[in-house]
């Protein structure tokens, strides 16, 4: 369902803002991600980026980044160039995606190959999925279906909200909504936590994955 058709009144655009993030894995530190929202009227950026690697990713080199452009429109976010990029010693992965909202379609770049993916349930891409989310929040709606584009495809994605929640984070305790991904593969849970008084940006993410009868 398109966040434009969610609520009698449009949901103003976010603030501005810059959030540091820390990675764990296994409970262990092992890189930080920096997230940045600017403005210029409706017209924003977004980009995230991580630094500040330790152990394995660190000796590996890892680094990833995702920055998305586009317009806040009755509403909701509409993104209209979106860039990925993850690399390692040895590897290196990049796609871009440019959106044609007045054609329906959303042409994405993955080294030298090209596809033409439709647009016509507003499709998004995993940046453009924080700040939409943040729209359905602030509507007040408790389910929300996104289409996210990824490389040559598009997924459909199921996000249901389960709680209220005080979170301990560097700004204090915070009170935030937990939404959770409902997925097909019961192996595989993703939860994420949205700041109530911040303008429910995203204040934490969880990702687990089962092995055998246990996580």
């Amino acid at each position: 369902m398109p966040v434009a058709a969610l609520a009698d009144e449009p949901v103003a655009a976010p603030r501005e803002y810059s959030a540091v993030y820390e990675v764990l894995r296994k409970d262990e530190k092992v890189a930080k991600v920096t997230i940045n929202l600017n403005r210029q009227g409706d017209d924003m950026v977004m980009r995230g980026f991580t630094h500040d690697m330790q152990g394995l990713a660190e000796l590996l080199k890892v680094y990833g980044e995702q920055s998305v452009s586009g317009t806040w429109r009755d509403g909701y976010f509409q993104p209209a160039k979106y860039d990925f990029l993850f690399s390692l010693i040895g590897y290196k992965s990049a796609w871009q995606a440019e959106y044609d909202w007045p054609a329906g379609v959303v042409t994405t770049r993955v080294k030298s190959d090209e596809y033409r993916l439709p647009l016509a349930s507003g499709a998004a891409d995993a940046l453009t999925l924080f700040l939409n989310t943040r729209a359905h929040l602030a509507a007040g709606h408790s389910q929300m279906e996104i289409d996210i584009i990824d490389e040559d495809e598009i997924k459909h994605h199921l996000y249901v909200v389960e709680s209220q929640e005080s979170l301990e984070t560097a700004l204090g305790c915070i009170e935030t909504t937990r939404v959770k991904r409902i997925r097909k593969n019961a192996k595989r849970t993703s939860f994420a936590w949205y700041a109530n008084e911040y303008d429910y940006i995203p204040a934490m993410l969880l990702h687990k994955k089962k092995k055998g009868n246990g996580l």
